[in-house]
């Protein structure tokens, strides 16, 4: 219990320090060293901070009448670009080393050539369409498809440091064999955050919400599974992979038809 209270009163040095690493906000990290397995207790919370101009742009673009898919194109479009594309990035490497049909070190030297293949862009085209096209329906309430894309970006970070956490590195080199596994107390930390996000959303979205979360966790676990049969490990490359999927996941079981019938038949 003493830690996880230290946990919280480092809460908004670690946010801090994962802005300055995450995105491209103009944010001076912490001084001295930077533990990333430490600081991703702290990564839900980023993501919410991260995701704020995006969802106002949304927000104020639908409440101007822009047409639903220009404006969630838009806030998508600034989301990618306050977060560096790292994690969209972090697709497309794993799209196409993934899908190579090759053994499990000429995928992992695929998903280190900075080229992005066929693969690659598939997965980023069908993902950045699915989450517009969700954010669109959304978004036909300005209020609410702001606060979708706020739930969608914190809790996704969330669930990527569940995959980052379930598997040990594909690497013997590389960043994300330097931070190792997320710390223990970390990720109770970014438990503790996901559940208050998933409470809020439920409560705001209802039956939606629970969709979302059923979809996005889903994703989760058959991503893992899957990167785990192919590289026996995750990647910095595969921990985004598994941001972007669980966001378009989340977005998708949010806007879905379904849970307003749900909610009507209720």
């Amino acid at each position: 219990m003493r830690q996880f209270a230290d946990d919280l009163k480092r809460l908004p040095e670690d946010t801090r320090a994962c802005l300055a690493f995450f995105s491209r906000l103009p944010i001076t990290p912490p001084a001295g060293p930077f533990a990333l397995g430490r600081a991703v207790g702290a990564w839900p919370v980023a993501g919410l901070v991260v995701a704020i101009g995006p969802a106002a742009l949304l927000a104020l673009l639908s409440a101007a009448g822009a047409p639903g898919l220009a404006a969630a194109a838009a806030a998508l479009g600034a989301l990618a670009l306050v977060g560096g594309g790292l994690h969209e990035d972090g697709l497309a490497d794993c799209a196409d080393g993934l899908g190579a049909d090759r053994d499990r070190s000429g995928r992992l030297a695929i998903m280190r050539d900075s080229r992005i293949g066929t693969f690659g862009t598939l997965a980023v085209t069908v993902t950045f369409l699915v989450r517009a096209g969700a954010l669109a329906g959304l978004a036909l309430d300005p209020g609410r498809g702001a606060l979708a894309l706020l739930f969608a970006a914190g809790l996704s970070r969330a669930i990527a440091v569940g995959h980052w956490r379930a598997l040990p590195p594909a690497r013997s080199d590389g960043l994300a064999t330097a931070a190792g596994r997320p710390d223990g107390h970390a990720v109770r930390l970014a438990v503790a955050a996901a559940a208050i996000l998933a409470i809020a959303m439920i409560a705001a979205f209802g039956a939606g919400g629970i969709l979302g979360l059923v979809l996005g966790a889903a994703a989760a676990i058959l991503f893992t599974s899957f990167v785990r049969r192919r590289l026996g490990g995750h990647t910095g490359d595969t921990i985004g992979a598994s941001q972007q999927l669980a966001e378009t996941a989340l977005l998708l079981g949010l806007s879905t038809s379904w849970a307003d019938a749900m909610l009507i038949t209720i």
